[in-house]
């Protein structure tokens, strides 16, 4: 600060002492008296005058005082230049006391003694420092500012909802909500700058209850946060309420989510195990997705209950296989006896006659060829392996 405008300063600060007591250039002191410069504190007593501006402020908070004895006053000798009487002015200083107290910032009314044995301020208004220069701990929720005439600026107590214990001063936040302090360490899972909502992956109903681990299945589920309800977001084919079981129709739980059975329809029943997506096959049908007939069976068919038919081939042979050639037709006959006319048929269109005897019929074999039964006239042309 330069000198001329901090003397200006200072003198209108002086002028609530009685009368001019003081001057920069040089002491005519009427009487014995004192003149005090006032910093801000708690309370301003009526006549004073406090400093009020930063620059004054910083004035009296001295360190050091040097004394620059500069000027003599000669009342007008000087101009005679007689040096035997500017020779009878001198410098003196008679009596010479400073006092002062602690720069509390407006914070406090006393100072005390620390353990160190060093004057400190006994801060009031939440705040705290050897000179009140800071807020105290939890009391975070707006910015310290000095301690005016009109207004103390005490701290404010931090909102944790009882379940934080110490907080920092957030200035984003303070300008975006009015309310800086954010609280650090929440207890009982809650987070938030108030400790007011739970912390990632837990749940409540309802704001008084406690915070549930929302345990959402890592593979089942979409995110491992849940709603208010604990309920979590399932992966396609994932049921249940934390995402841990497949639907009907999926198996294999795993990283996202449950693969879809591969049963065949026509050969399975009900739908795949849930843990491995094994199917479960029809009587007559094997595989690991029950698509293919067991031997000694034919013709996969969806309308079947056991999935394929029985091979037919007299005793001579365990394995057949489908043939699209034919196709299935209910004729009714005992075989006991012939009154419809069955006949024998070779591969080269030799016809011949059946053989019935005893319940059972026969084709006589007919120049090594492979024969057919030829059915009667009223089913031509359906023909039967």
């Amino acid at each position: 600060m330069d000198l001329p405008s901090l003397r200006e300063e200072a003198w209108m600060c002086l002028q609530g002492c009685a009368g001019q007591l003081c001057s920069f250039l040089y002491l005519v002191p009427p009487e014995r008296k004192m003149c005090a410069l006032t910093s801000t504190r708690q309370a301003v007593t009526p006549g004073s005058k406090p400093i009020n501006t930063d620059r004054t402020r910083d004035w009296v908070t001295a360190t050091e005082i040097l004394i620059s004895l500069d000027r003599l006053n000669t009342f007008g000798d000087e101009f005679f230049k007689d040096p035997k009487v500017l020779r009878s002015y001198f410098y003196a200083i008679s009596d010479f006391s400073v006092g002062g107290r602690c720069k509390c910032n407006g914070h406090a009314s006393d100072c005390m003694t620390n353990e160190e044995g060093r004057l400190v301020c006994a801060c009031e208004h939440n705040t705290a420092g050897v000179d009140c220069e800071h807020c105290a701990p939890f009391y975070q929720d707006r910015p310290w500012a000095r301690a005016t005439a009109d207004s103390a600026n005490q701290c404010v107590r931090c909102n944790c909802n009882g379940l934080a214990d110490e907080c920092v001063f957030d200035a984003e936040q303070y300008r975006s909500t009015g309310s800086g302090g954010r609280c650090v360490g929440c207890r009982k899972n809650t987070a938030g700058p108030h400790c007011e909502r739970c912390r990632e992956n837990f749940f409540r109903s309802l704001p008084q209850q406690s915070c549930q681990n929302c345990k959402c299945n890592a593979m089942g589920s979409v995110s491992l946060q849940c709603d208010p309800e604990g309920v979590c977001m399932c992966w396609p084919g994932v049921s249940g309420v934390k995402c841990d079981i497949c639907k009907s129709g999926f198996h294999s739980l795993g990283p996202g989510g449950c693969r879809p059975c591969q049963c065949d329809n026509r050969g399975s029943v009900g739908v795949c195990s849930p843990e491995d997506g094994r199917c479960y096959c029809k009587t007559n049908v094997e595989g690991q997705s029950c698509n293919r007939c067991k031997p000694g069976s034919f013709n996969l068919q969806l309308e079947n209950p056991e999935g394929c038919k029985k091979c037919f081939c007299f005793g001579h042979s365990l394995a057949c296989t489908s043939s699209n050639q034919y196709m299935a037709i209910d004729i009714t006959s005992d075989f006991l006896e012939d009154p419809d006319g069955w006949k024998g048929v070779f591969s080269g269109g030799h016809e011949q006659s059946l053989i019935w005897k005893e319940g059972e019929v026969y084709l006589l074999p007919y120049r090594e060829e492979n024969g057919f039964y030829k059915a009667p006239g009223r089913t031509t042309n359906i023909h039967f392996l």
